[in-house]
């Protein structure tokens, strides 16, 4: 082995990267760019190892390696995504979207394009938690489905949840997806574009997609990510009906650590609000979407970006929404208030069904 070749110290990092041994991952990474500081590769690298070992001290390191990255390539979309995430759990959220505007738009190909901002707070309704669907409408419960990541099971069993926990509510469970083999709900098609993954969320909900697919009766919307498992009662979430709710990062700290930001996993809002659209969608549509992605890699953080002042799902529902990385998994047990228990990151529902409490929950009838 040759110890002062950077390429070789580079290479160990990513073997014990793959490993889960942090300490020496970034060892190897501090080396290799410390022998070549035009080394792009290292400096990402290690700034993607200091943010999965998560310290204040590593996050500030991580950001100095990313700020290094970009003066060596000032588009390096690796960069620009760990600088976001660095910012935001230093809790610099209003750095990391000033940040990435100015990267997009840097290079943004629509003269004049300014970045729109709504404020949930200026569409309608006073005091949120009072705002309920109005009687004789109904609600249209929405999950997206693409790819290979999540099977026919995930749909099944969460919209046989849905219906056990819904009460009296009228409602409908609807799945967008591209293959609807052995799905057992009202089925829509994906849009016709070259969108992928959680990007799918923005084109399915925001974009008059959505209106098109479903009836008019159906005018507020609860969007469910796939890996929900729902535990309890969701009748009144469901009913809920001011502008937008989402959930919030505060409250998923083993996940996120991180404060304020959004978690889309639930949403709740009325079909064919025009501003949502046009800053959730619109936007993107104008800059395009593979523009967007070489600067945000997370919808989550596209939110931030474009509305302000959503609705916190759990501080209206207190105590009822969890997330499992947070609240479940040492307890190894469901608080007794729990309605809905989340699954971020890893692990998903399948990788813990053998649990007592999912075996009751996470099943198809």
């Amino acid at each position: 082995m040759a110890p002062a070749l950077p390429a070789t110290h580079y290479n160990l990092g990513c073997v014990w990267d793959d490993l889960g041994a942090l300490p020496l991952a970034i060892a190897h990474f501090e080396m290799a760019a410390s022998l070549k500081p035009s080394f792009l590769e290292a400096f990402d690298c290690l700034a993607g190892a200091l943010l999965k070992r998560g310290s204040r001290k590593d996050l500030e390191h991580a950001r100095v390696a990313c700020e290094q990255a970009l003066r060596l390539a000032r588009n390096d979309s690796a960069a620009h995504w760990n600088l976001g995430s660095a910012l935001r759990r230093l809790g610099k959220a209003d750095e990391a979207i000033a940040r990435a505007w100015s990267a997009i738009l840097h290079e943004c190909k629509s003269p004049g394009f300014t970045p729109l901002l709504v404020d949930v707070k200026t569409l309608g309704g006073n005091d949120l938690r009072e705002a309920k669907v109005p009687q004789g409408s109904a609600v249209a419960v929405v999950c997206v489905k693409w790819g290979t990541k999540y099977d026919a099971v995930y749909v099944n069993n969460l919209r046989a949840a849905v219906s056990r926990h819904i009460g009296n509510l009228s409602h409908e469970f609807f799945c967008f997806t591209e293959d609807s083999s052995g799905v057992d709900s009202t089925t829509r098609p994906l849009p016709d574009n070259e969108w992928t993954g959680w990007w799918h969320k923005a084109s399915v909900l925001f974009s008059g997609h959505l209106e098109r697919h479903i009836p008019e009766r159906f005018e507020r919307v609860l969007y469910l990510d796939l890996d929900t498992v729902i535990v309890g009662p969701i009748q009144d979430i469901a009913e809920y009906a001011g502008p937008f709710a989402t959930l919030y990062t505060s409250d998923f700290g083993k996940t996120e650590d991180r404060e304020g930001g959004y978690n889309s996993s639930m949403m709740a809002f009325p079909r064919g609000c025009e501003a949502l659209q046009a800053a959730i969608f619109g936007q993107l549509d104008a800059l395009g979407v593979d523009h967007v992605k070489r600067f945000v890699h997370r919808l989550d953080f596209w939110l931030e970006m474009t509305v302000r002042g959503a609705a916190s799902l759990q501080s209206l529902f207190p105590g009822r929404l969890l997330d499992f990385k947070t609240h479940v998994r040492e307890a190894d047990s469901l608080p007794t208030s729990a309605s809905v228990v989340n699954f971020p990151l890893r692990p998903k529902p399948h990788e813990v069904a053998d649990a007592a409490w999912m075996q009751a929950h996470w099943r198809p009838a």
